[in-house]
């Protein structure tokens, strides 16, 4: 970041550097037009030395001493034979040619550099509350799941990024929620590493707090300040077979600077990464970016406290506040928050029409629409639920509280019918009108042409689907693009699919793969919670290293919400799952590490060797099975909240630990399989 500041002493010209034509014998390509100074700059006695230890292919430019004595006559200088080197770095390489027309129009004898430090400029986001100050001359680029992000054009790896909390999933009252700095600093790192781990064989990364600390900014809030250091090592030949030739060694060393602070119920952290090496040089700049972080009050929020007192409950803004136990703390987001756009038609606040939408859900009081439901309802939608009335409209949550249960239940509208009756659904509908549809819990196409009929202004139609509707194929995970099986379990949701196509409504698909969490109707994790509780091995068909995916319920209602009005998902289809894909015999020992039981004894079998009647033996299809969430995340700016570990204590915390399940236990395959199993031992 230093910047070379020369200071002037004589009133003596030097002139210019010749410009250079071509610079591609350095690097086989044009360099970049505007370069920068980065290393600090020693003051030899008489000639300027700019050294790079990294630099291995350099520039090398002869600077004529000036002479001490008197100027021809001519009004040139006269300059000695003698002459010295000076090395630069080839990045710089441009930097240095350029800086020729500074130096030709400066005078000088015995020029003195010193290093000044570098000129910062201030981002303001005064809608999501947050400011800061950059380099000025790092630039803006687009970064996975940031708020922000910033980039040092030449040192790739220096970078700043902004995370904000949900607005609807978080209820921070102050930085000190999170506990003392230290207790913060242990969960940055583990974030950290978290983010960093590598499938990549032979690679591992070390990370150590360096120091965590909290301080009271100019603004009266209280922040904390946490550095990491994190290396990455790699094998040179990861293939190898003999260990000696699987040499390791460190391929990265970085230094990773947190603020955290609160605001408007969120948690804001400001992220600087930088190379340890780049670390020493730039301290003073980074700290002082470090100290401009600041949290503030965001119109919307001041706002919204202004709606609440406004008789109008279609439009009411709720504040965001927590469902507790169901959401955990969670120290740092990727995803990015919900933005709204508020307006103030006659006199009143409200959300304006593109935000605020009347919204019908097709089921919602199972599984994946209770959660749904609490998010849309808390973004200030008007919630409609379309059941049968056989089960409660609503339902306090383990965990959730009084005053969210109360407010939630106040605004959670109901229209009762079965979906299967086709005129009641068209004629229901169109009288209501709604703008957005999310079908739950449609299975065959001719169950959706009712509710179209019925809604011809329908502004988006968002459908659950499954990824069960891939053709079975040796090549994983499966994309979004791959091919279908028409025959498939799941060929209804693939004819809603392409039914929605071809009506030409505005529609996205979103295909889950295994769906677990609190209230799971299917018996995925509950299978293992049941036999682990009851200390049983686990019975697990074949070799047991069949990979699989799972994703938390939780994470797939904000992908849901992720593509509500949002141009991007326009007739488009996501996958939507975990972040990490899980074997059969991996999935049985995370579910014990979850809920603290003991590695469970693991007992493999043939299926094919049995005949269990209509009886499921094991709750996962014997195959590999998994898809990629990466247009998920590029696109929507989603990404999963919860690791599978995490999310597996959050299911057991909130629901079989506290002694609800959706199924009684059913031991009868097993003891099919472990009787087979003693009398081969014996």
């Amino acid at each position: 970041m230093a910047r070379l500041v020369m200071r002037h002493h004589q009133q003596n010209r030097l002139p210019s550097f010749s410009p250079l034509p071509s610079l591609s014998d350095f690097n086989g390509t044009k360099l970049q037009t505007q370069l920068q100074y980065r290393r600090k700059v020693s003051q030899p006695k008489e000639a300027l030395h700019v050294t790079a230890s990294n630099a291995k292919k350099t520039l090398k430019v002869s600077l004529t001493e000036q002479m001490s004595g008197e100027s021809n006559k001519g009004g040139a200088a006269e300059f000695s034979s003698k002459t010295k080197d000076f090395a630069v770095p080839r990045r710089n390489a441009m930097a240095l040619i350029l800086s020729g027309c500074i130096f030709s129009q400066v005078s000088w004898q015995s020029p003195a550099f010193a290093v000044q430090s570098v000129a910062l400029r201030e981002y303001v986001d005064s809608f999501d509350g947050y400011s800061f100050k950059y380099p000025k001359n790092w630039i803006q680029v687009k970064g996975a799941g940031a708020d922000i992000f910033f980039r040092d054009p030449y040192i790739l790896d220096e970078n700043l990024a902004v995370d904000l909390s949900s607005p609807s999933s978080s209820n921070y009252k102050s930085v000190e929620d999170l506990g003392p700095p230290e207790v913060a600093g242990k969960q940055v790192l583990r974030q950290y590493l978290t983010e960093f781990m590598s499938t990549r064989l032979g690679v591992k990364r070390e990370g150590k707090v360096l120091s965590t600390s909290s301080r009271v900014a100019d603004d009266g809030k209280l922040y904390y300040q946490v550095e990491v250091n994190i290396k990455s090592y790699a094998s040179n030949n990861e293939l190898a077979v003999m260990p000696k030739d699987r040499v390791v060694s460190m391929e990265w060393n970085r230094r990773y600077l947190t603020v955290l602070g609160v605001e408007n119920n969120q948690l804001y952290a400001l992220r600087l990464q930088t190379p340890e090496n780049v670390f020493v040089e730039e301290e003073s700049d980074l700290r002082r970016v470090m100290e401009s972080f600041r949290v503030n009050k965001t119109p919307f929020s001041i706002m919204a406290k202004l709606v609440s007192v406004q008789r109008h409950p279609s439009v009411s803004l709720l504040p965001p506040s927590s469902l507790s136990d169901f959401n955990g703390t969670r120290l740092l987001h990727s995803q990015l928050q919900f933005k709204r756009r508020v307006s103030q038609p006659r006199g009143a606040l409200q959300v304006s029409a593109s935000s605020a939408k009347k919204i019908l859900i097709m089921g919602g009081t199972r599984f994946i629409g209770i959660f749904l439901s609490r998010l849309l309802v808390k973004e200030g939608h008007q919630v409609t639920l379309f059941t049968r009335g056989k089960a409660p409209i609503t339902q306090q949550l383990p965990g959730e509280s009084d005053s969210d249960y109360t407010d939630f239940a106040s605004k959670i509208l109901h229209l009762k019918g079965d979906r299967k009756d086709f005129d009641f659904v068209k004629s229901s509908l169109s009288a209501e009108g709604f703008d957005v549809v999310y079908d739950i819990n449609g299975r065959e196409a001719e169950e959706i042409v009712p509710i179209l009929d019925g809604l011809p202004k329908l502004e988006q139609y968002i459908y659950c689907s499954s990824a069960g509707v891939y053709l079975k194929s040796d090549q994983l995970p499966h994309f979004e693009i791959d091919a279908v099986d028409p025959k498939s379990r799941h060929k209804g949701k693939l004819e809603t699919e392409s039914l929605l196509e071809s009506r030409g409504v505005n529609w996205t698909s979103i295909r889950p793969v295994y769906i677990y969490g609190p209230l799971n109707y299917n018996p995925v994790e509950e299978w293992f919670f049941h036999r682990l509780k009851a200390g049983r091995p686990i019975p697990v068909p074949n070799s047991g290293i069949q990979i699989t995916q799972l994703g938390h319920v939780k994470d797939l209602a904000t992908a849901f919400v992720k593509v509500l009005c949002n141009e991007k998902a326009s007739k488009e289809v996501f996958n939507i799952s975990g972040e990490k894909y899980v074997t059969f015999d991996g999935l049985a020992k995370a579910c014990a590490k979850a809920a603290g039981f003991p590695e469970p004894e693991i007992v493999h079998y043939n299926p094919k060797e049995f005949d269990f009647g209509k009886k499921k033996a094991f709750p996962f299809r014997d195959q590999h099975f998994f898809a990629s969430i990466d247009k998920a995340k590029s696109v929507l700016g989603w990404k999963p909240e919860y690791d599978l570990v995490e999310g597996l204590a959050d299911s057991y915390n909130l629901d079989f630990g506290r002694g609800t399940f959706r199924k009684e236990a059913d031991f009868s395959t097993d003891d099919m399989i472990l009787g087979k199993s003693l009398v081969l031992q014996s």
